[in-house]
């Protein structure tokens, strides 16, 4: 099977508890999801133990339902239990693809990124590309960037009134140049095969610096596309 046709499925997370036993996550960690009530739909999957991902990065932990995710420091309370090391918290939902992240061991910090689909015109694909960061030591999430994208293509056919498959992007991180690489596929109504790649410069405070692509069903209008910060 390819690793494009994953599917997705919900599954129960059980983890062991500070004094040993393994219990269901909606009980060990019933006080950290206790800060989510206000967000009632996010909460309904976490009581019952809806899990689409989870992952753990020392002491902190990632945790993904079909509504979002989020990251969260934890430490262990006087009564020997579980809870959250800050009383803030981010949810990021979910909107057209899932999150990929970037570990930094060095810098102990999370860097995730997704995208978000806004519309297609005539000649031109437009989306939102977020990159945050999550903080191992603080267990604080900001925003590093949100950068609206509009692609320009020459003659498109047929290339109108529809929404088309983006897959989950890809981030990766070069130290030598300090250079985030975010690259994702979409597809077309016939579902053609295109990559698009963006390089974003850590040096210049998470700012865009290239847009590349591979569009064999069009011809991509580099010189016309553009961006602009929504921050």
């Amino acid at each position: 099977m390819s690793l494009y046709n994953e599917d997705i499925t919900f599954g129960q997370l059980w983890l062991r508890n500070p004094s040993g036993f393994v219990e269901s996550a909606n009980k060990t960690l019933s006080s950290i999801y206790l800060k989510y009530s206000e967000l009632p739909n996010l909460y309904k999957e976490l009581i019952n133990n809806e899990i689409v991902r989870f992952y753990v990065f020392y002491d902190c932990i990632f945790i993904e339902t079909q509504n979002g995710c989020f990251f969260e420091k934890i430490s262990v309370s006087e009564n020997n239990s579980f809870e959250s090391f800050t009383r803030n918290y981010f949810f990021n939902e979910k909107k057209t693809t899932q999150i990929d992240y970037w570990f930094s061991e060095k810098e102990q910090k999370v860097f995730f990124t997704d995208i978000e689909f806004l519309n297609i015109s005539n000649n031109s694909l437009k989306f939102i590309l977020h990159l945050k960061e999550f903080d191992c030591v603080t267990g604080i999430t900001e925003q590093r960037l949100k950068e609206q994208v509009e692609l320009f293509f020459i003659n498109p056919d047929s290339w109108f009134n529809f929404v088309p498959i983006i897959e989950t992007p890809k981030i990766c991180y070069n130290p030598n140049t300090s250079n985030y690489n975010i690259s994702f596929i979409f597809r077309s109504k016939l579902k053609q095969f295109a990559l698009i790649s963006i390089m974003v410069s850590k040096k210049r405070n998470y700012e865009i610096t290239k847009i590349d692509g591979i569009v064999p069903f069009l011809t991509l209008d580099l010189e016309n596309s553009r961006h602009y910060s929504l921050l």
